[in-house]
């Protein structure tokens, strides 16, 4: 089938170049012939194959397409006989309509296409017919197809004598003006190529197997374009009923949420009248077979009911146990009474009068048995039950406020969709708390586990290395969890238009924007709609999670590099510089997030163009500071400080405990928390107390009394400091064993002579260190009998 074109345009050129006075191999066109024989024979077996499917296929739409139809007359009959009090009724027939008409709209067959391909294939066998029917020996006709059918080119028809004899005109002329003389003999001339009698059998073997080809190609594409004119008028009459109940649809939308409907105000005084009108619609609507018949799968009030009951108790039943499930089932039983009520008034189609009616008489129940509930059992459960409790209450109160004003079904419509949120809620609820169990009863043993593996690291450290082993637990909570929360909102909004049948309304709701700005040419440049919002929060904890695991993933490569290239066994909390790394994480993850949410709301590339270059001088001045506190921020973040380093600026020294691009916070060796402005450390030059080896040097000075040996004291004092070359917690050495403890000759005071002892010590152990080093130095001075003596001054009184 794929040569199939090919060899069409293969053999036409062969037969239009055949008269010309060249050779043929015959050979070659021998074999094209026969290779042509056996595609089409292939060809017209799969085509003969197909064409039994292809008719059940084409009776299965025919009848479909006359089930349509049949359904369309229903559709209409029920539509227009619709009265305007029965607003049920007429919703459901709008919607019926609605869904037929979409229905049918995506079964459409591609007719065009399938056309414009049949046309293809019936102007390729046409050619290819003809270029057959050309070769020598040439066929006057052939009688297969008709005439209608066949490719005519007059342009290309030509007389074979005449032909030949213009030929050979020319070539004498030509032989005679170069001066060259022609054989008398024209034996030897040479002929065209003529088919042998196997190569023309097999030639009318193509012809045959072409023509059938060709005659069924029309056929089906009669059969095509006959299904093509029933589809349209179909479709229009289809399309008539669908833009009537649009039309009425949006009449009705504005009646129900903007005009409404009576006030029970002016139902109760004339109560009795309005009842019995009432009851005379709804007998008359049932004597005369009014009630829609809804399918089975349509009755989504009962199920949505049973789906609701269903919740609420395997919620209960999961979380609480004992008397807090008994009054767990109390306060939840006033919502599902309002719901069982709710569901049988759309069940029962009930006339817009009745509802008028009966609707504020259930709500009221409702709201007073809720509030009720609540009062006496919402102690007595757990917050989030109480807190549902409440909330109900809440949406009771509005749905009865709306519904006493007239505006009925925006009340149904309120408690319905509040029906499936809780349900929802529910589900999500009870999911937490058999996380929590999860957590509690297997994740619990799983971390401590892990912890141990981590004995590298110090505790600190440990705690945030955990998402290793808590990250299916995290994804769950953190993402899938409240994403689902997400959806649900949109899943109960869908379903309780849908069980009203305002199918169309949900998508006016949900995804029509109500902000949407654009500007002069009409562009948009702001689409914000509610699908947008939820959209963009449930983005917001994929992308929350996304950077947790990115950077928790670059943590542990640089974890397991360090250690297998410094062959360390324990690692200290300052030791790897981690904030650039996880800026450079957190800035491509969100700048990833923002960039989805310009898209999302529609924002084009252009605006923001024109609004950050319009912004760019103000910004440029206004944010100087800002500026370059992010860009010393970046410096710092690259290697200059790390988060655990100590430095000292402006005379305060502590413990670096963020940085961010505006700031770094330290923690004080007084425990005080301060922060310093990026281009503040770097104007005031700090520095860095142990990004280079970890060591600082300690002075500390001791004045003994004059006349005492220095040598001495010397001798005491490194004898002394000898027990304070200890080890820290990682196995450091607190003083540096590369630099001895020195004891020199410092000054002569006024009453001693001081001697300063100097030593290396770690910044960490600074204040521990020196505590413990002037302790061992007064001791040692003490029991060696070398006095320190304290300040002295003679006073002279002069008598005036």
């Amino acid at each position: 089938m794929k040569y199939k074109h090919l060899l069409a345009a293969v053999l036409l050129l062969a037969a239009v170049c055949i008269p010309a006075p060249a050779v043929f191999h015959g050979d070659s066109l021998g074999k094209t012939i026969n290779s042509l024989k056996n595609e089409l024979k292939k060809d017209h077996e799969k085509r003969v194959a197909t064409e039994a499917s292809f008719e059940t296929q084409y009776r299965s739409q025919r009848r479909e397409m006359v089930n349509t139809m049949k359904k369309c007359n229903e559709l209409s009959l029920m539509l227009y006989s619709q009265k305007q009090d029965y607003t049920f009724d007429i919703t459901y027939a709008f919607q019926s309509v609605s869904d037929e008409y979409n229905s049918f709209k995506s079964r459409q067959l591609p007719y065009e296409q399938i056309i414009s391909r049949l046309d293809w294939d019936i102007d390729s066998y046409s050619r290819l017919l003809e270029s057959l029917r050309r070769l020598p020996p040439a066929l006057e006709r052939i009688d297969a197809i008709p005439d209608s059918l066949a490719y005519h080119n007059d342009s290309l028809d030509f007389k074979p004598g005449r032909y030949w004899n213009a030929q050979r005109a020319m070539q004498g002329g030509l032989a005679a003006s170069m001066g060259l003389h022609q054989a008398a003999d024209t034996a030897s001339r040479p002929r065209p190529y003529i088919l042998d009698e196997a190569e023309q059998l097999d030639r009318d073997t193509c012809i045959f197997f072409a023509s059938e080809m060709l005659k069924m190609s029309v056929e089906r594409k009669n059969r095509v374009i006959a299904d093509s004119t029933y589809y349209h008028r179909t479709h229009l009459r289809l399309k008539e009923s669908y833009d009537y109940s649009q039309e009425k649809y949006r009449v009705l939308q504005k009646r129900i949420f903007k005009q409404g409907q009576i006030p029970i105000y002016r139902i109760i005084p004339n109560i009795g009248v309005f009842w019995k009108g009432a009851l005379a619609d709804f007998r008359e609507k049932v004597d005369n077979g009014r009630t829609p018949h809804v399918p089975a799968s349509e009755n989504e009030p009962l199920e949505s009911l049973v789906l609701l009951i269903i919740s609420i108790l395997a919620s209960l039943l999961l979380r609480l146990r004992g008397k807090a499930l008994w009054r767990g089932l109390l306060l939840y039983l006033p919502l599902v009474f309002s719901a069982f009520f709710v569901m049988m008034l759309r069940i029962m189609f009930i006339p817009n009068i009745m509802m008028n009616i009966i609707l504020p008489i259930v709500l009221l129940v409702a709201f007073v048995w809720q509030f009720t509930a609540c009062l006496h059992h919402g102690s007595k459960v757990p917050s989030i039950d109480r807190v549902f409790g409440w909330i109900t209450v809440v949406v009771t109160a509005f749905a009865l406020a709306i519904s006493c004003v007239g505006f009925i079904f925006a009340g149904l419509l309120d408690m319905v969709w509040w029906y499936f949120q809780v349900a929802a809620a529910l589900g999500v609820v009870t999911v937490l708390h058999l996380l929590d169990l999860f957590r509690d009863k297997v994740l619990r043993k799983r971390i401590a586990e892990y912890r141990k593996s981590l004995s590298f690291l110090p505790a600190e450290e440990r705690e945030s290395m955990l998402f290793g082993v808590t990250w299916l637990y995290d994804l769950v909570r953190d993402v899938l969890v409240l994403v689902a929360a997400m959806a649900s909102v949109l899943f109960c909004t869908r379903t309780a238009l849908k069980i009203f049948d305002f199918s169309d309304l949900y998508t006016t709701v949900v995804f029509t924007p109500f902000v949407n700005l654009t500007d002069s040419s009409g562009a948009a440049v702001l689409t914000i709609s509610l699908s947008g919002i939820l959209t963009a929060v449930a983005l917001f904890f994929v992308f929350r999670y996304l950077d947790k695991a990115i950077f928790h993933i670059f943590r542990n490569m640089r974890y397991s590099i360090y250690v297998r290239k410094n062959g360390r066994k324990a690692i200290r909390s300052n030791e790897i510089n981690f904030s650039l790394g996880k800026s450079i994480i957190s800035a491509s993850v969100w700048f990833v997030y923002i960039v989805i949410i310009l898209v999302m709301l529609k924002i084009p590339t252009s605006s923001v163009t024109i609004i950050a270059g319009g912004l760019s001088a103000g910004i440029g001045i206004a944010m100087k500071d800002l500026i370059n506190n992010f860009v010393y921020g970046i410096q710092l973040m690259s290697g200059r400080v790390r988060v655990g380093d100590y430095i000292e600026c402006d005379g305060v020294r502590g413990k670096v405990t963020s940085i961010s691009y505006q700031s770094t916070q330290i923690e004080t060796v007084e425990g005080a928390v301060m922060s310093f402005l990026n281009s503040s450390l770097f104007a005031n030059n700090f520095r860095n107390l142990t990004r280079n080896h970890a060591y600082e040097l300690l002075k500390i000075v001791v004045g003994v009394s004059y006349g005492t040996d220095v040598a001495k004291v010397r001798t005491v004092l490194l004898d002394a400091m000898e027990q304070l070359r200890t080890k820290d917690s990682y196995g450091r050495d607190i003083v540096d064993p590369k630099k001895d403890i020195s004891i020199t000759f410092d000054a002569f005071d006024e009453s001693s002579v001081n001697v300063a002892v100097k030593q290396y010590v770690l910044v960490v152990e600074r204040i521990a260190y020196s505590d413990r080093a002037r302790e061992v130095i007064y001791n040692a001075l003490n029991e060696a009998g070398i006095t320190i003596p304290f300040p002295q001054r003679d006073i002279h009184v002069v008598n005036p």
